[in-house]
Formats: structure tokens, sequence, C-alpha cells
């Protein structure tokens, strides 16, 4: 059977995302690549800092007081489908921890992993995703819904054994707390020209 070589759903909106954010903000891009150079000083390839520039951009940082993301899954015109917007919400929802990993598939896809501040668990569900992991290994993720599995979205940090002793120490300890992240009410003011 022939692989289909079709992009995943979540790439194709990420940059329909990233379109819709360039035109009604044109300079956001430009200027979330210069805050970004000062805030992560890893030594990144060009690929890897690329791909995690964009995550920050598109779920972290503020434009006015809400993310790309979320003027995506406020915007009332129909631009975005339903189902876009489903998708939307799911990056929105996204899980930023540290994790374990408990069990690698035989093909190297499939992960699951545990969340080393809740103990919940997670499928992993991969494309492309480097053949890099070890189970048992201790890793920083981001990871987004899909279905009745997740991905990987941005980077994933490994850390060493020395390194992961003291995190895992750190995170237990409270340390590490997740924020909680309030859902956000844009007002849009649209005006229609005759």
């Amino acid at each position: 059977m022939a692989r289909d070589n079709k992009k995943p759903q979540e790439v194709e909106l990420i940059w329909k995302v990233v379109d819709f954010i360039t035109n009604i903000h044109p300079n956001e891009i430009k200027k979330a690549s210069k805050e970004f150079q000062k805030i992560d000083n890893t030594k990144l390839g060009r690929e890897a800092y690329e791909r995690e520039l964009l995550a920050w951009f598109l779920l972290k940082r503020n434009i006015k007081g809400a993310t790309p993301m979320e003027y995506a899954y406020s915007f009332p015109l129909d631009f975005f489908t339903r189902e876009d917007k489903e998708i939307i919400k799911n990056f929105i929802n996204y899980i930023e921890s540290f994790f374990e990993v408990a069990k690698i598939s035989k093909d190297k896809k499939d992960y699951e992993i545990v969340d080393i501040t809740s103990n919940k668990r997670y499928l992993i569900k991969t494309i492309d995703f480097p053949d890099v992991l070890q189970e048992k290994g201790f890793i920083r993720a981001l990871i987004v819904k899909k279905g009745n599995h997740y991905f990987f979205y941005g980077n994933v940090a490994q850390y060493t054994k020395k390194e992961e002793k003291r995190l895992k120490k750190e995170i237990l300890s409270g340390y590490y707390a997740h924020k909680k992240r309030e859902s956000l009410e844009i007002k849009w003011d649209i005006e229609y020209f005759k």
C-alpha cells in the first residue's frame, strides 16, 4: 500500500494561522524572532531553532494580549472551518512538562510518556520523529492532543542521567509548577465596506 504523502492537517493549519497573523499583524514575526533570540540562548541548528521559534510564537507569545492561536480561534468570520477551530483549540490547550519515556513501539513511531509532575500517561504518535529517545529517558516536551492520542510539537529536549536526577528533585519539590492558562475573549471590530 502506498503511503499518502499529504501533510498532516495540523501542519497545513499552522501555516494557515501564520498567514492569518501576518495579515492582521504584519511585523510581528520579525519582532518575535528578535525577542526569541534574546530568550533562547541554546545552541540549536537552524531547523531546530526555527521549529522552536514557531512553536513559541504561535502558542506563547502575546500580541496585544493574545497568542496567534488564540486570535485564530476567536476570529468570527469563516476563514477557519469548524474542524480548523477544533485543532486550534487543541493547540491552545497544549501540555508542556517533563516526562519519562515509559515505552517505545518497535517501529519507533509511538511513545508512551509519563508526566513527572502529575503521573498522567500520554500516548504520543509520530510520523517522522527521529529515533533518539530511549525508554526510561527523561525529556521536556510540548504535546498537543489529536483524537485519542497526542503528538510532539516544537523541540523535545533530552536530559542526561545527572541532569535527570536534579530536575526530578526540583520538579517533585514544586519548582516547575504548571501555570493554568486562562481562556481569553478577544473583541473584533470588523468594518464592512460597500
